[in-house]
């Protein structure tokens, strides 16, 4: 039976999937523990609750957060950057709520402060700098830091005042 999974692909490796149920919902669901039903079909109840780790609960808040407009920011990613998925746009205007908010910092630090990957933020850096959102200022990338661009800035202002 085991073969016959693994040939079709939906098994890679016999009882892997127990050890990391038992393992990883404990950690992420505040230690509650999986529920395993056996019977003519096997059931798997995964508890799902408030996580115990501080930035999973940051990074969910952020990302709820970004559901409500930001307040003079997030229209203006909507017109800058064009043919970008709409939960992109979201998690872009977390990051720039940010930047604004806080200029001059690195992306590890806006990494820990919006709970995303700073791989994808290098992403979303791109796509801002490329739409001239913000900039780099600094000689090096151990000593700059990310800041908003004037054009930004007018646009914030334009959209504050009506």
């Amino acid at each position: 039976m085991q073969a016959f999974f693994r040939e079709i692909g939906r098994a890679e490796e016999l009882g892997s999937g127990y050890r990391n149920s038992e393992r990883f919902t404990k950690i992420y669901s505040n230690g509650n523990e999986p529920i395993f039903e056996e019977g003519d079909i096997f059931r798997t109840i995964i508890p799902v609750g408030d996580s115990v780790d501080p930035s999973i609960d940051r990074a969910k808040s952020n990302v709820e957060g970004a559901n409500s407009k930001v307040e003079g920011v997030n229209p203006n990613v909507d017109e800058a950057i064009e043919g970008v998925r709409s939960a992109t746009k979201k998690k872009i205007a977390i990051l720039l709520k940010h930047i604004y908010k806080s200029e001059g910092k690195r992306l590890p630090e806006y990494s820990s402060l919006v709970g995303i990957p700073e791989k994808t933020l290098e992403a979303y850096v791109s796509k801002l700098r490329e739409n001239k959102l913000i900039l780099y200022v600094g000689d090096s990338p151990k000593t700059g830091g990310y800041f908003i661009t004037d054009k930004l800035r007018k646009i914030i202002n334009e959209k504050s005042a009506h």
